[in-house]
């Protein structure tokens, strides 16, 4: 699964300790669409069946091949950094900063569908078989990195000023914990399970996320 751009919100405060360096506290928020191709959905059972009217023990062999939609869902990141930055120019005409330091991340969101298929064999060996299309929570993550980034300030007044720059957001991936919250396809199933059924059974390995990525900003400076 891949995210494209989105629309998000950075704001923060800078505190100058000279009129040169100071330290800087940054929010950023973005949601991102998740979007993915998927090949079809493969499976294989070998099972032991006793037919009438001999009830001979028969090896069965069933291969299924679906098309399967493609993976769609959302990714929410939110950024808390803690800067140090540096100031060149007049802050009460054009001025531009340079500021970087550690940064901390938290990860949510949600993805489909995912497949589950169960089998049951009923009376006279009749195979009943259920593909299920679940939607999986991605549980909030925490995760530490760094961010570094500038920007150019025009003053558009006593007190405001016109801001334009980039942000670079940076860390080692986040392994996030993906849960069963809905089967999307329940009209279709004979056997309907429940979601605690279902997880228990699935033992779904963690989703590999990174927190890497650019910003480009546009905004208004208060001071």
């Amino acid at each position: 699964a891949d995210t494209g751009a989105a629309a998000g919100l950075t704001g923060g405060v800078d505190g100058f300790v000279t009129s040169r360096a100071g330290f800087q506290i940054m929010f950023d928020r973005a949601s991102f669409d998740v979007t993915g191709t998927n090949r079809p959905y493969t499976m294989a059972l070998e099972y032991e069946s006793r037919q009438p009217p001999d009830n001979v023990p028969r090896m069965v062999t069933v291969n299924r091949s679906i098309a399967w939609p493609d993976t769609s869902g959302s990714l929410t990141q939110m950024t808390l950094a803690f800067n140090a930055v540096v100031r060149v120019g007049r802050p009460d005409r054009l001025s531009a900063t340079l500021s970087g330091g550690p940064a901390y991340y938290r990860l949510s969101g949600d993805v489909q569908p995912l497949g589950f298929t169960t089998f049951r064999l009923g009376g006279h060996s009749v195979l009943f078989e259920d593909d299920h299309r679940l939607a999986l929570a991605l549980e909030s993550t925490h995760a530490f990195g760094f961010d570094v980034g500038g920007e150019i300030s025009l003053a558009a007044g006593r007190h405001t000023a016109i801001i334009a720059g980039y942000r670079y957001f940076g860390g080692s991936d986040a392994d996030v914990t993906v849960s069963p919250t809905t089967i999307l396809n329940t009209d279709e199933l004979a056997f309907e399970q429940s979601i605690a059924d279902l997880t228990s059974r699935l033992g779904l390995a963690p989703m590999r996320i990174s927190v890497s990525g650019s910003r480009v900003f546009v905004g208004v400076r208060f001071r």
